[in-house]
């Protein structure tokens, strides 16, 4: 099966729809995995933007799937998280080709010519954040001031820990219900905790549990392929689990696109071959 994944495009910061579009993904595959922060939807004028974008690119594919991401759900009125995930159902409805995954899955063939399935399995993931570092991620993330967990009530880091905490056990119930086919996991947030060089600065040390999770115990099989967002670099790995003798290896991808400024090693035509 021939997938793409792409992330982070952040097509609020380009003013003309149509151009960016284009510009954003190169189709050359049979489905396309969103893995969050395509735009900022809890605006009136960019959520249009976001649909044009998904009416624009999902003829050109059997089905594309999308997570959102933090970025989603920023708002300047208050909008909150359930509202806006109504308006991404009220687009399922009106398109066939484009389905929102939230702590949800779905079976996919990997072709109309093979037999075999997937399991594809969405979540916007989140972080679990210590209750130590709750105040200094609150104060150094714009996702305290502009999304809302529920009408003009800022979201808390403890309720993002809760959201985490649902996203874990989503995972877990998955591989236990599915255990006989092959998963596919796609979240926003990194689900790997990557250990940092020496050196590295305390509000780097901080941050990382705003982007990283450390899910050993879950990316196991039959979780066959993780693509996630939320970094703003390319990352294509093989990492191994298990101790000498028991291990096991997954391939983790990402694929995001950045703010304008960046330099993130985007692909927009690379594709994915899951055997």
């Amino acid at each position: 099966m021939k997938v793409q994944v792409i992330s982070d495009t952040h097509l609020e910061f380009f003013s003309d729809p149509r151009v960016t579009a284009r510009a954003v993904v190169e189709p050359k595959a049979d489905y396309l995995f969103l893995c969050g922060d395509i735009c900022e939807c809890g605006e009136s004028k960019l959520f249009e933007h976001f649909v044009y974008f998904i009416n624009y690119i999902t003829p050109k594919y059997q089905l594309v799937i999308h997570v959102a991401g933090n970025h989603e759900y920023y708002s300047s009125t208050g909008e909150s998280i359930a509202t806006i995930k109504s308006k991404f159902r009220e687009l399922e409805r009106s398109n066939a080709k484009y389905k929102f995954l939230d702590n949800e899955c779905i079976e996919i063939k990997a072709s109309p010519r093979h037999r075999k399935s997937y399991i594809i399995a969405g979540t916007t993931l989140w972080t679990d954040i210590p209750k130590k570092l709750e105040v200094d991620i609150k104060y150094s993330m714009n996702d305290y001031k502009r999304v809302f967990a529920s009408a003009k009530k800022n979201i808390t880091p403890a309720q993002v820990t809760r959201l985490n905490k649902d996203a874990r056990e989503f995972i877990d119930e998955v591989r236990r219900k599915h255990k006989n086919k092959d998963i596919i996991l796609l979240t926003h947030h990194k689900p790997i905790m990557v250990a940092p060089p020496p050196g590295t600065p305390r509000d780097d040390l901080i941050l990382k549990f705003a982007y990283e999770n450390e899910l050993k115990g879950l990316l196991a099989p039959p979780i066959v392929f993780a693509a996630h967002g939320h970094v703003h670099q390319h990352n294509d790995v093989s990492v191994t689990f298990g101790k000498q003798g028991a291990t096991r290896k997954l391939h983790i991808y990402a694929n995001p696109r950045g703010y304008p400024y960046q330099k993130t090693n985007f692909n927009p035509g690379e594709v994915i071959t899951l055997h």
